[in-house]
């Protein structure tokens, strides 16, 4: 029996679907926040969402319709990107939800009426993530389509990259991360490249997990992230196996972001 689809973000004929059973259901949504699952709905079915997943994205309008901050949203994404449910380009104000083609059919996206603003889309998307964008969307195309695909970009003049195509022609699990890699807790430290520099927060206490992650995350954006966020962890950690185990992680982490060195030295 096939799972009903939940219909949403119907605009001038366009329909976006969720799957209730892959939404609900879903073993990685596990853990997450009822934030967490907003903020996935709205990114998945958003008034801005793109045919691809992904597309152009303000924190504050983001926010705004969620009826948040945008500090809120990037909050909230911040935890949809420890779980690669979605990754976010501050630079660029994309964003690239993970998740999209287990709600959306990739093979529509390559039909006569679609192929061109596919094609317009897949030449917007970052640098840093378009091949692995690439290797999971074309692990969901026929070898035809992946032909109709090619085809299409040489039409176009696309010139820009090698073809889009037959050394993905493999095994369709080529597209997926590995399970362990999504199960392990990373932070993003390189703007633009979602989990590009994955981190060990395992020797953390997990309650603090949240609070070292935006504090990360908001010493990245302040610049005032003067070290290796694995040493400011790992600084964190020494301190968690003392005596004085500290209380307040958010603050503590901002403080060890900017004077890691002296914190060190003093200890």
């Amino acid at each position: 029996m096939h799972a009903r689809l939940l219909r949403t973000g119907v605009e001038m004929g366009r329909q976006r679907t969720i799957d209730d059973e892959k939404f609900w259901h879903a073993p990685r949504l596990e853990g997450c926040t009822s934030e967490d699952k907003f903020a996935l709905i709205h990114l998945l079915t958003g008034p801005k969402s793109s045919i691809t997943g992904v597309y152009a994205l303000v924190p504050r309008h983001a926010g705004a319709e969620l009826g948040w901050t945008a500090e809120q949203w990037l909050h909230v994404l911040g935890r949809l990107q420890d779980r690669d449910l979605a990754c976010y380009d501050e630079h660029q104000l994309m964003v690239w939800v993970r998740v999209w083609w287990e709600h959306h059919n990739a093979r529509q996206t390559v039909g006569p009426k679609l192929l061109g603003r596919t094609l317009e889309q897949i030449r917007g998307i970052p640098q840093a993530w378009r091949d692995s964008f690439l290797a999971d969307f074309l692990s969901r195309l026929t070898v035809e389509q992946r032909k109709r695909l090619d085809q299409g970009r040489v039409e176009s003049g696309d010139t820009s990259g090698e073809g889009y195509g037959y050394p993905i022609d493999t095994a369709s699990g080529n597209g997926q991360r590995n399970a362990n890699e999504q199960r392990k807790l990373s932070t993003e430290t390189t703007t633009g490249a979602c989990r590009q520099q994955p981190v060990d927060m395992s020797a953390v206490p997990p309650q603090f997990h949240d609070d070292v992650h935006r504090a990360l995350q908001d010493a990245l954006r302040n610049g005032s992230l003067r070290h290796d966020p694995q040493a400011v962890i790992d600084a964190m950690a020494r301190l968690y196996r003392s005596a004085n185990r500290p209380r307040a992680a958010y603050p503590l982490t901002m403080h060890l972001a900017k004077n890691l060195l002296s914190a060190n030295s003093g200890a």
